[in-house]
């Protein structure tokens, strides 16, 4: 049976990575046709008329990060003011990206090489879980720490932190388990697969 594309939109290429992921985990008739990566959310927001009234001939799954906004419903409704057609969905990551992965705690633990003790147990109320996920790194194994860790104080992640990151996603993040313990990643999956049924 052939599948029906869908476009994901997203801030950056981790993002873009879990997105990817997340519907190969939970669609059957859906396949990411073409992702656009806006490169920040102010390029998001700035096309996000454009990508609704495309979602009425093709399906459109947007994720951006919460940040330092309110919560997601007040983002959601700043961005899309009417009802947009069934085909769109806007998700929010609470607070960032990096939380969906830090959900996953035995895994992403495994793949950083430290105990489970170190990643947090509800990474939805982190505020800034890309600092997190840095911190837990610096314990990690040489390789996966000289990555994702910055060199300098003035920046905030390491040279081969999109690199690293993508490919554990792509070979071990889960996005079952960590649904058990994001609400804001559970929303997201959960919107996805009624896109995907109705298709």
């Amino acid at each position: 049976m052939t599948k029906q594309g869908i476009i994901l939109v997203t801030e950056d290429a981790l993002s873009d990575a879990v997105g990817k992921k997340m519907v190969t985990s939970v669609c059957n008739n859906l396949i990411v046709d073409r992702s656009i990566v806006t490169a920040g959310a102010g390029n998001m927001k700035k096309r996000i008329g454009n990508f609704i009234e495309a979602s009425h001939a093709i399906p459109f799954l947007v994720i951006t990060d919460l940040d330092n906004k309110p919560c997601p419903i007040s983002l959601v409704r700043e961005w899309v003011p009417r009802a947009a057609p069934q085909h769109f969905s806007l998700r929010v990551a609470v607070h960032e990206i990096e939380s969906w992965l830090l959900a996953d705690k035995t895994s992403i633990a495994e793949f950083l090489g430290i105990h489970p003790k170190h990643i947090p147990n509800s990474p939805d109320e982190v505020v800034d879980p890309k600092a997190a996920l840095v911190n837990a790194a610096r314990r990690a194994r040489r390789e996966i720490r000289e990555g994702i860790v910055p060199r300098r104080p003035t920046i905030s992640i390491g040279p081969g932190y999109n690199a690293l990151l993508g490919q554990y996603v792509a070979e071990r993040w889960c996005a079952h388990a960590a649904r058990k313990v994001s609400k804001s990643l559970n929303s997201a999956l959960t919107r996805l697969t009624t896109i995907d049924s109705i298709t």
